[in-house]
């Protein structure tokens, strides 16, 4: 078992840069820093620097449940009530590629992501497995019983493939597994306020912000004050997200 390092590092100072106020509910990064903010029905596109750069308004009969825009060329959009992908470029633009899960008798999926391979990976918490899907919907690899596999409960709440690795999101902590769906570690973060940026994976709770390293392979904890709120953490700089959806930019001084 591959133990992790928790390093505490001294209080940093931290002055605000800027602050944009969005319409929407619910939001995420890509590997570029762009933002996208969303809600049943819109996607919006903004730049590190908060402008606006494209917006989607969705035809489908069903509401948008997630988006996946860590591949910001193809952008991942799942209607979990009638099991339907749809993909958008990078202009938020659909692409005319729609995926129905259905089509295979998955009817119960509940997360699904990006795959680089083309394809997706999807959580079917009916048999509590990962499926890793080509863009045909036929089969590359699963996981089986993941309950089975770890000897724990699993109730995922997000889904991310990054770097050839797929990060499931439960709960308490993050479990990886490898491209093809192999179990590799558990990464003790709490899971509610994650994020996954191109350097790693961070966290914000209690005034501390929780940043896992993907080169170091070690978490630090950085006291942040204000953090019961979202925080982005990228070692440089700290992006906060207020329950009015108020993005607020922070520098290390």
């Amino acid at each position: 078992m591959q133990l992790l390092l928790v390093v505490p590092i001294l209080a940093q100072q931290f002055s605000e840069v800027k602050r944009m106020k969005v319409n929407g509910s619910q939001f995420c990064l890509d590997n570029l820093n762009n933002i996208y903010v969303y809600n049943e029905r819109s996607i919006y596109k903004y730049n590190s620097s908060g402008k606006q750069l494209f917006n989607y308004s969705s035809t489908n009969a069903s509401n948008i449940t997630s988006i996946d825009v860590l591949n910001p060329l193809r952008i991942l959009v799942f209607f979990k009530d009638i099991n339907q992908v749809q993909f958008l470029d990078n202009t938020l633009s659909e692409t005319g590629i729609v995926l129905n899960l259905g089509d295979i008798d998955l009817q119960q999926a509940s997360l699904v992501c990006n795959s680089a391979s083309k394809g997706i990976w999807v959580f079917n918490p009916q048999n509590i497995e990962l499926l890793h899907l080509n863009n045909d919907l036929t089969s590359i690899s699963k996981t089986g019983n993941l309950s089975v596999l770890l000897a724990k409960n699993i109730n995922p709440i997000r889904l991310y493939e990054f770097n050839n690795h797929l990060y499931l999101c439960n709960q308490n902590s993050i479990i990886v597994f490898d491209i093809f769906g192999t179990y590799e570690k558990n990464i003790p973060i709490n899971c509610d306020n994650c994020f996954i940026t191109d350097t790693g994976i961070s966290n914000a709770m209690n005034d501390t912000i929780y940043s896992y390293n993907f080169e170091q392979k070690l978490i630090t904890k950085i006291p942040f004050i204000g953090t019961k709120n979202p925080t982005v953490f990228n070692g440089k700089s700290a992006l906060q997200i207020q329950q009015n959806m108020e993005f607020i930019w922070f520098e290390k001084k």
